[in-house]
């Protein structure tokens, strides 16, 4: 891929966006199997020149490990971003969730140029349909020469992509921490992009309840509504599913979501 962005100031930061005709290829070109996806999310982190690249093996044999991108900071206060890589063995996988690993490479992108107070950790998780087992393994091993305990104390925020472009870009406020949710509603009137709120209980588990039950504040961004939800795990989950358009706002919005957060968090 040619990795070339738009960059442009704004409100005294220097933002870099991909455009959207890549990103849609980036999506398209998400593999099926998931030994494979582990290795293009890596890839997609090293395309975009991500400075520290490490695994947090699941202790299984044969078991693709998370892949994570650590972007540092002024000081050791953490913003994790998260999105699962795997997939079920229905489906493509395009919305859930090749769709928020490839926005979650391009975001490494869009904070490279900025002078940040949060160190950043952007992580593919491995194995969330298998049961969270990715995140899991992360709260309690770790990262990076850190505990468990020690990791999850230094986080200020955890946020989820999880099934994005399929709809306008919605935020699950039933799973997410309130303060979190009306900064993103904030935003997005700003740069006048689609939002909601929609609650996905009865869509099952993500990655950020895994985090959410050792008390960080957390956010799940998603796109599902009763329309297409079911497309979920099913032959449906492909390219047709995607709105190109609600796909390139919803980056936009997460770009500028994360470069918010980084000022407003731990002040």
């Amino acid at each position: 891929y040619e990795f070339s962005a738009s960059c442009f100031v704004l409100i005294g930061e220097c933002f870099c966006l991909i455009a959207a005709e890549k990103l849609e290829q980036m999506l398209r070109d998400f593999p099926l199997k998931n030994a494979e996806r582990q290795h293009r999310a890596k890839k997609l982190f090293e395309l975009v020149n991500c400075p520290k690249i490490v695994f947090v093996p699941l202790g299984k044999k044969d078991v693709p490990a998370n892949v994570v991108c650590i972007l540092p900071g002024e000081n050791q206060r953490a913003i994790l971003v998260g999105a699962h890589f795997d997939k079920t063995r229905f489906g493509e996988g395009k919305i859930d969730n090749a769709s928020g690993v490839v926005i979650l490479s391009a975001l490494v992108r869009s904070l490279q140029n900025s002078l940040r107070r949060h160190t950043f950790i952007f992580s593919a998780f491995a194995e969330e349909e298998a049961g969270l087992r990715g995140s899991a393994t992360m709260v309690k091993k770790g990262l990076d020469g850190m505990s468990g305990k020690e990791f999850v104390a230094a986080l200020s925020a955890m946020v989820n992509i999880d099934s994005v472009g399929a709809g306008v870009t919605a935020v699950a406020l039933s799973s997410s921490d309130k303060v979190l949710a009306s900064i993103a509603e904030s935003l997005a009137e700003k740069l006048n992009v689609g939002f909601r709120y929609v609650n996905v209980d009865q869509v099952g588990l993500s990655d950020g309840q895994s985090f959410q039950k050792q008390k960080v504040r957390t956010i799940e961004f998603h796109s599902l509504d009763s329309d297409s939800f079911p497309i979920l795990h099913t032959p449906k989950d492909n390219m047709t599913a995607l709105r190109g358009k609600e796909y390139l706002e919803a980056y936009r919005l997460l770009a500028f979501y994360l470069a918010q957060l980084d000022v407003m968090l731990d002040q």
